[in-house]
């Protein structure tokens, strides 16, 4: 499994997550965006998916978080 960086999920089926995720302009919670990501990556259900959202955007929180530590 993947690190980090990849919230767990190998570096593969995290940029698959990352295309679609810009594709969808970040909107995590649509039907389509769900739909998409699970057609995508076949290995994973819909509670591995929600739990890779919610780690991503904890990392994306402390990303934001150590920008402005840092400025």
């Amino acid at each position: 499994m993947g690190g980090i960086q990849c919230c767990g999920w190998d570096a593969a089926d995290h940029k698959d997550f990352l295309r679609i995720k810009t594709k969808h302009k970040d909107k995590f919670e649509t039907i389509a965006f769900m739909t998409e990501l699970r057609r995508a990556i076949a290995t994973v259900d819909e509670d591995e998916i929600k739990n890779h959202i919610s780690q991503f955007k904890q990392m994306m929180d402390l990303v934001e978080k150590k920008k402005s530590l840092m400025a």
